[in-house]
């Protein structure tokens, strides 16, 4: 062979280590999609992950993931679109956590879009045995609303119904969620079993017996639930301990997990 040439024999291995290195997870462009851009058939850096979709996706898209090799516990697992990080989307995955996803192990869960603004909404809690209450429906706020009081231990935990109907639930994706931290919020299904707002769990609640609470169910414009909140509306100086205890709101999205090669990150903290 001539000065410069490279024997077929050596060609042939680099070709080969070019190709480990993609599988052990360098960023092949066709492998990953842009925000609300399609995505592609490809396979998972780990092996094995192979889907077909046409479906664009895009923040807010409620999402299954499908055909993971190195987390298989995740395939099945539904979840939110909450952003982009570099060729990863980060999923807020039902009861998981954050998770730095591919696209092409990803597809697109169509959710029927419910109009509540005509629907009256149930409300059930720990603060009367779960009797079920109707909420009042508040056009200028455009949501619908219930008060209730704190018992004795500073605390209560609600879920919401459609048709006043336990199988038609409205429910976070974890037990104990509040406003201050992200959740998904899932539903109307039967799945809501130990899946409880609670107010009083955080110190942003400012809780005490007694304290009184307007819980709100907030719509978007289209009448699609869109997230549960709560205001503290005590009397002032209800309670001087109430007022002095210090406040430490979370972000309502902590930082995605560090990924690995297979596509898939660690738990993010929540």
């Amino acid at each position: 062979y001539g000065p410069g040439s490279i024997s077929p024999g050596i060609a042939s291995i680099m070709v080969a280590n070019e190709q480990k290195e993609t599988e052990a997870g360098a960023p092949a462009a066709e492998a990953f999609a842009p925000a609300a851009s399609t995505q592609q058939t490809t396979s998972d850096d780990a092996g094995g992950c192979e889907t077909k979709a046409s479906v664009a996706l895009a923040v807010g898209d409620r999402v299954v993931v499908q055909g993971l090799v190195g987390k298989t516990s995740l395939n099945g697992v539904s979840g939110v679109l909450v952003g982009m990080t570099d060729v990863r989307w980060q999923v807020r995955l039902d009861g998981k956590g954050k998770w730095l996803l591919k696209a092409h192990c990803l597809v697109k869960v169509d959710v029927p879009r419910l109009d509540l603004r005509s629907q009256t909404v149930h409300i059930a809690g720990t603060w009367d045995s779960w009797t079920v209450h109707s909420m009042a429906w508040d056009e200028t706020a455009g949501c619908h609303q219930y008060e209730l009081s704190l018992g004795k231990c500073a605390e209560e935990s609600f879920q919401l119904l459609l048709k006043a109907d336990w199988k038609l639930c409205l429910h976070p994706d974890r037990n104990d969620a509040n406003p201050y931290s992200a959740y998904n919020l899932c539903g109307p299904d039967a799945d809501g079993g130990g899946k409880r707002w609670t107010i009083g769990k955080h110190l942003a609640d400012k809780a005490a017996e007694g304290a009184r609470y307007r819980v709100s169910l907030r719509l978007a414009g289209d009448g699609h639930p869109e997230r549960v909140d709560w205001l503290n509306i005590s009397p002032v100086g209800l309670s001087d301990e109430t007022k002095e205890r210090p406040v430490h709101i979370s972000p309502p999205d902590a930082a995605p997990a560090v990924v690995s090669s297979d596509g898939v990150g660690t738990l993010a903290t929540m």
